[in-house]
């Protein structure tokens, strides 16, 4: 069996265009997306990724309730298609987010009332003391201990707390447990709440009316959860996929050539410090003890200072504070031990910047082996980022045919290399 032609594709497009070139590339179901190197920047996310969490937070109301058919999307602008959906959503879900509401409701009142029902205590009615009947699990102990506090008595009873309190402080009481959260009724106030078999024949009726408004509104639900799920997917193929063009891999490359230099220029200032070290040593020097005030300088910038040759090398004696390379006068206390420290720390830094060169020359050769540019003009491409996808040559036609549309819809340049 002869094998396959494969044809790459390297596409250049403007950041808020990348996700249309992946949906519409992706839609002939031809290519095959690479993934972009570790040590190549990942562009900005695109405007879709925002557009995404509205979705999500519209579609997290019906989800519970609504299991989505997947359908056939056209081949338009993502953005248009967002667009046209969160309009129909905020129109359909406006009825449907009514009904939840009112169920969730009657969830809460269907609890209370179950909780009620396990009452089997009758409350003696008395002038002195008032009874709550607290429904409350997660603020029990918080409840009790605020119905003590007021000088009454809590008794738990499963999720319902019973309490009595001084009937001079019950409105008190009442205020302090409304303030709290928790939901507290009189005993009259519970013989009179409405029986669970009542809010369950209510909550089976709404369950129908929302059932059959999703059934109306089947047909923007299904497009809505087929679209979110080929959004993920096109902002999962982008955020591996996509090569910053722009600052984004400009500042990779230049953080590594500003620590090259930081390095270089620190290794440098050592290795003249070193040197005068070196000389003093040679001198027959331990130590260097010198007046308040002034500095020894391995270079120094003008001429204040004065010149000492230290058998061939120079070194300057001048006012602490000057620009130049001055030697720490700590260095000077103990030549002998500061050779070795500057030594080490001279050979870490070597070690670091060869490091980081090799680190740069790896960045460079891999972005001038995946960027469509590889030019390292990153400004001139700012905002612009890369995919590489591959395709069967017999495929190539379908691409092809995309990017046209895509162009025409979106009315945008791209730039395309082939191989």
């Amino acid at each position: 069996m002869p094998l396959e032609r494969i044809v790459e594709f390297r596409i250049a497009a403007q950041i808020e265009a990348l996700p249309d070139v992946i949906y519409y590339v992706g839609k002939t179901g031809a290519a095959m997306f690479e993934e972009r190197p570790q040590r190549l920047a990942r562009p900005r996310d695109p405007e879709l990724a925002q557009i995404a969490k509205k979705l999500d937070e519209a579609l997290a109301l019906v989800a519970p309730y609504y299991t989505p058919s997947e359908v056939a999307l056209p081949r338009a602008p993502l953005r248009k298609i967002a667009e046209e959906l969160l309009r129909d959503l905020d129109l359909s879900l406006k009825d449907i987010k009514m009904i939840i509401d009112q169920i969730q409701e009657l969830k809460s009142r269907l609890q209370i009332a179950r909780s009620i029902q396990k009452i089997n205590v009758k409350f003696p009615q008395t002038e002195a003391l008032s009874v709550f009947i607290i429904i409350t699990s997660r603020l029990q102990d918080e409840a009790a201990a605020l119905i003590r506090a007021l000088g009454g008595t809590a008794t738990a009873l499963g999720d319902i707390l019973i309490a009595t309190v001084d009937r001079q402080r019950a409105r008190e009481a009442a205020a302090a447990l409304g303030r709290l959260g928790v939901l507290a009724l009189s005993p009259e106030e519970a013989e009179k709440y409405e029986g669970p078999e009542e809010i369950e024949k209510r909550l089976a009726k709404l369950s129908q009316d929302l059932n059959n408004l999703i059934t109306r509104y089947r047909e923007v639900l299904d497009k809505a959860f087929t679209f979110r799920k080929a959004l993920a997917v096109v902002l999962e193929v982008y955020g591996k996929s996509a090569i910053a063009e722009g600052h984004e891999t400009g500042q990779v490359v230049q953080a590594l050539k500003a620590e090259i230099d930081r390095l270089e220029r620190q290794g440098g200032e050592l290795r003249e410090i070193y040197r005068v070290l070196q000389a003093l040593k040679a001198a027959g020097k331990a130590s260097l003890a010198l007046p308040e005030g002034f500095s020894l300088y391995a270079s120094l910038e003008g001429s204040e200072g004065l010149t000492v040759d230290m058998g061939g090398a120079k070194a300057y004696v001048a006012r602490a504070g000057l620009r130049g390379i001055e030697v720490p006068r700590q260095y000077l206390e103990d030549v002998a031990s500061s050779l070795s420290v500057v030594a080490s720390t001279l050979s870490s830094i070597e070690r670091s910047l060869e490091n980081r060169k090799r680190e740069l020359e790896e960045v460079e050769r891999t972005y001038k082996e995946y960027s469509i540019y590889g030019d390292e003009k990153f400004d001139e491409h700012r905002d612009l980022a890369t995919v590489i996808f591959y395709v069967r040559e017999k495929d190539v036609g379908k691409v092809d045919e995309a990017l046209v549309a895509l162009v025409k819809d979106l009315s945008i340049n791209i730039n395309v290399v082939r191989r």
